[in-house]
C-alpha cells in the first residue's frame, strides 16, 4: 500500500542516519528496511538485522547484495545477543506489538544503544481501529478479538510512556492514519479469513449478526462506501 510504503519513509527519515554508524535492526524480516539502512551508513558502516524467525533470516540473506555492509542475526528480541553501548541508531517496526513483554524488548534495545544513539520504534495500536459499519456493537467485538490475538495490542500508544521511562529524551510522536476505502485491502492488512471463524466460534456474537455484519460492509464495498482505518504511530527517542 503506498500509505504504508510513505509511512516507512517517515520512520527511515526519523533515524537521520549518517555514514559510518553502526544500526541494529529488531525484528527485521526479510531485511527490506535493513537494506535502505545499509545504503545511508557505507561501506565503513555496519547495519545488523536480527530476527526470531530462521527463516526469514535466511530469506534475508538471499535477498541481500554481499557489496551491502550487513549482517544478519537469529536472535530474541528481550535478550538481545549483543553487549552494551553498541550501536549508534536502533530501528524496530511492527515487531514489538508481538511480544509478550515489549517494555522488556524496549529495555533490551536501550541497553545495546550508545549513549546519544537514536532510537525509532514503529507501531499500531489494534483498538484504534474504526470500520464504517451499522452494527457497530458487532465491530466492537471484533476489535476486541482481533486485539486479543496479539500480545501487546496497543503498544503503539504506550511507546511515549515507555521511551520516556526508559530515559529517551527528545521523544517524539508522529501519528499517520492508515485508511482502506476497500474491502480486499483491509481484509488482507488484518488477516481477516483467518481470525473470522475463531470469532464467530468463541459465540460472543449470535451467527446471523455476523453474517449481517460482514454482508453489510460487502454491499458498502460494492457501492464504493467501504472505509475503515488504522493508527501507526512512529516513536523517535535519543539515549
Amino acid at each position: 500500500m503506498p500509505q504504508v510504503s510513505d509511512l516507512r519513509q517517515v520512520a527511515v527519515g526519523a533515524m537521520d542516519l549518517q555514514m559510518g554508524q553502526r544500526v541494529l535492526e529488531v525484528g527485521c524480516g526479510t531485511g527490506e528496511c535493513t537494506r535502505e539502512f545499509a545504503q545511508r551508513v557505507g561501506e565503513n558502516g555496519l547495519v545488523v538485522g536480527s530476527d526470531h524467525s530462521e527463516q526469514l533470516i535466511l530469506e534475508a540473506r538471499r535477498r541481500t547484495r554481499r557489496d551491502l555492509s550487513i549482517e544478519y542475526e537469529v536472535d530474541d528480541a528481550c535478550n538481545l545477543g549483543f553487549p552494551d553501548d553498541t550501536f549508534d541508531a536502533c530501528f524496530v517496526e511492527r515487531t514489538l506489538i508481538h511480544l509478550t513483554d515489549s517494555s522488556k524488548a524496549v529495555s533490551e534495545i536501550v541497553r545495546v544503544a550508545r549513549p546519544g544513539a537514536r532510537i525509532v520504534a514503529v507501531e499500531n495500536d489494534v483498538m484504534s481501529i474504526t470500520i464504517d459499519a451499522v452494527q457497530s456493537n458487532v465491530t466492537a467485538v471484533f476489535k476486541t478479538f482481533l486485539a486479543n490475538t496479539f500480545q501487546s495490542p496497543i503498544i503503539g500508544s504506550q511507546l511515549y510512556g515507555i521511551f520516556k521511562q526508559f530515559g529517551l529524551h527528545k521523544v517524539n510522536v508522529k501519528a499517520r492514519c492508515i485508511a482502506f476505502t476497500t474491502w480486499s485491502s483491509f481484509k488482507d492488512i488484518v488477516a481477516f479469513e483467518d481470525h473470522i471463524e475463531d470469532a464467530i466460534e468463541e459465540g460472543t456474537v449470535p451467527l446471523e449478526e455476523w453474517a449481517e455484519w460482514i454482508a453489510g460492509l460487502e454491499a458498502a464495498d460494492r457501492a464504493g462506501l467501504f472505509f475503515a482505518s488504522g493508527t501507526m504511530f512512529i516513536v523517535s527517542g535519543i539515549l
